[in-house]
């Protein structure tokens, strides 16, 4: 073919090559990146685009015989619109985010709070990106992997490890710190706000493991240290698979739904999909509270909020008959020990007669699981709380024996929970917004603590694990001093104990005990396939006779005082000892 008639073709096909590539750029939507925030994924994008879109350039080649467009040319074509269309876009955001960080990090730009990340992994990446696109001056990182020391991340350097702290600070001028570590136990989070509290800066934390898991909380998100975070134990791990078996496609119900332990449940069954889920308690406004909350973060699926009364079996009855649940947690129940020592005939009624009526129904409606949720309080227990709560071990224990019974009945006793309803730490808080004083019951009263998302994952776990008539206890780490909680809680707010707020001891209330046990002897207890989760399956010999004995209770007339004394001692006589 003449030149001249090449030249036409050139001519004619170059506009039809070019309104097809804008219109598969378009199509890639090139044209809607934002590219200051531009990743990887952008830049890949931008790939396919130009290999079609050089695709598209040969058909049209082809089509009118332009030989002269060979393989090489083509080749060429895609590689020069990656770099003019992808290459430019991103030398100019790197060119920009430099300019940034390197004015913020010389004070060119005045009264610019200079921050330092302690972590330099996978979280600590995500939040210096956060922060950057906020344009905060990152000042570094630390990290107490040596290797690391020297490296980039964001162009944000690694200055050192952690011990380094106040070197650094007095060395680079930095106000704030943020620990990026989500694994990282209570004990190395108080190391660290140690070490900024030594070195005169402000601290804090993204969330931990089982707030990413089970609360969906960003990684990036940046918030206050919490007494949770200085929680003196390792996180628990969690056998995710296992949990989302148990419960998966089941109907299930949690009874107590409105209350600490029973709406976390809840929270974390609807991560893995029941079937249904059934919220039950008798308290509406709680009821209403984390039924709105699951509704919102899980909306397709099938839930049923009920108000009842687990002391009305009639009620009950009508709802295993409509619901039949497969997966039942037991979490209803009086749990204030010295409201349970002035009325304990109501702590009879709803621990024992409530929790008597749901493990029948259950036993009467073939459910698969029944997992009772105990305390620490039923081991040798000294007040009425805990003596009711032990009886409800028992109980469990006599439904797990019966020939005719198809459910698997098990228990999980635990300690105290960090932020429940009524419990230490809210009160704590509320005692410190008020100016003080801070009330303690005595100066060396230990209790042991775990966070309600570690409790209930271990508890579902521990369901998972049940071969009938277990009481599963839950590994709680070292107990924990009341009043070192009440100093942490002060620190926490800025405050500085006996000049901002007093501590004051007002002695033990009735009932109460200066620590808890989680079991009755250590010989007793077995290892689980999980670490933190330990059993026993002592069962006392004259369990049916307690048991009778017991609910023949419910149709006789004791005084508040009597009535208390022969909980507390039933419960301590069906204590199992070592043969």
């Amino acid at each position: 073919m003449p030149i001249q008639d090449q030249m036409w073709i050139y001519v004619g096909v170059l506009p039809l090559v070019i309104f097809a590539k804008l219109g598969i750029f378009y199509g890639f939507r090139l044209y809607h990146f934002l590219w200051r925030y531009a990743s990887l994924k952008e830049v890949f994008v931008v790939v396919k685009a130009s290999l079609f879109g050089s695709l598209i350039m040969a058909a049209i080649a082809h089509t009118f015989e332009v030989a002269q467009l060979g393989p090489r040319l083509l080749i060429m074509d895609a590689i020069l619109t990656m770099v003019f269309i992808g290459g430019l876009r991103v030398i100019l955001k790197g060119i920009r985010e430099y300019l940034i960080h390197y004015y913020r990090r010389h004070k060119i730009i005045d009264n610019e709070d200079r921050t330092l990340i302690i972590g330099a992994g996978d979280a600590g990446e995500l939040v210096v990106r956060e922060l950057l696109k906020q344009h905060v001056c990152v000042v570094g990182f630390v990290d107490d992997e040596v290797r690391k020391a020297g490296s980039r991340i964001h162009n944000v350097p690694v200055l050192g490890t952690s011990h380094q702290i106040p070197e650094l600070v007095s060395t680079y001028g930095i106000d704030t710190a943020i620990i990026a570590v989500p694994s990282a136990s209570g004990k190395t989070v108080r190391r660290l706000m140690a070490l900024c509290q030594t070195a005169g800066i402000s601290f804090k934390t993204t969330p931990n493991l089982l707030d990413l898991v089970f609360r969906n909380e960003p990684i990036a998100s940046v918030r206050n240290v919490s007494i949770e975070d200085l929680l003196g134990r390792d996180i628990v791990s969690s056998d995710i698979a296992k949990m989302a078996a148990y419960v998966r496609d089941e109907v299930v119900l949690v009874t107590g739904a409105g209350g600490s332990i029973g709406a976390e449940l809840c929270r974390q069954i609807a991560l893995f999909h029941p079937r249904k889920l059934i919220l039950l308690d008798q308290a509406e406004t709680a009821l209403f509270q984390i039924d709105s909350d699951i509704q919102a973060a899980y909306p397709a699926l099938d839930r049923k909020a009920i108000v009842a009364d687990v002391c009305q079996k009639e009620r009950l009855t009508h709802i295993f008959d409509a619901h039949r649940p497969a997966v039942i947690f037991h979490a209803a129940a009086y749990k204030h020990v010295p409201l349970m020592e002035d009325h304990p005939h109501e702590a009879f009624d709803n621990n024992i007669i409530g929790t008597k009526n749901v493990m029948a129904l259950a036993s009467e409606f073939q459910s698969r699981e029944f997992v009772l949720i105990s305390t620490d309080k039923a081991v040798r227990p000294t007040n009425c709380m805990g003596a009711t709560k032990r009886i409800c071990e028992l109980l469990m224990q006599y439904y797990a024996r019966r020939l005719d019974n198809k459910t698997t009945f098990t228990a999980v006793r635990f300690g105290n929970v960090l932020g429940s309803q009524g419990s230490v730490i809210p009160i704590f808080k509320k005692q410190i917004e008020m100016g003080g004083p801070i009330t303690i019951t005595h100066p060396e009263m230990t209790r042991y603590f775990m966070t309600i998302p570690e409790a209930v994952s271990l508890v579902i776990q521990a369901g998972s694990l049940s071969r009938g008539g277990d009481i599963f206890i839950l590994d709680m780490g070292e107990p924990v001093k009341i009043v070192n909680l009440a100093k942490d809680l002060v620190e926490l707010s800025g405050l500085v104990l006996d000049k901002d707020i007093h501590l004051v001891f007002t002695g033990l209330r009735p009932g109460e005990k200066l620590y808890e046990e989680l079991s009755f002897e250590p010989d007793l207890l077995h290892k689980t396939a999980h670490s933190q989760i330990f059993v026993t399956r002592d069962v006392p010999p004259d369990l049916d006779v307690t048991v009778t004995a017991v609910l023949e209770m419910a149709t006789c007339q004791f005084s508040v005082k009597d009535l208390r004394d022969k909980l507390v001692a039933i419960a301590n006589q069906s204590s199992p000892s070592v043969s």
